[in-house]
């Protein structure tokens, strides 16, 4: 018997469009930020995924290594062992 894959696991356990509180593991620039989620599980909220009208890489610069932070769950991909999250889907679209 062949022990579950944590990314499995979490995909039993959450859905897609729930919000989840994850610490922020790492930093990169052009990319975004990686996440912890659960044990031997990381997610990534890309660049694109921090603000409706905002965009670009001065949205990191709220964040820091071991910051708590929310995230809505965009995608969970148990088999590529990806999960993908956003922060602005916890805010409202602006209509300007």
């Amino acid at each position: 018997m062949t022990k579950e894959n944590a990314f499995h696991r979490y995909h039993r356990n959450h859905r897609r469009g729930e919000a989840v509180l994850c610490k922020v593991s790492s930093i990169v620039s052009d990319i975004g930020l990686f996440v912890d989620l659960a044990e031997g599980v990381t997610g990534i909220v890309h660049l694109s995924d921090f603000d409706w009208a905002i965009k670009g890489e001065d949205l990191m610069s709220a964040y820091a290594v071991g910051q708590q932070i929310e995230a809505i769950i965009l995608t969970i991909e148990p088999e590529n062992e990806r999960v993908c999250l956003g922060i602005k889907q916890l805010k409202p679209r602006s209509m300007s």
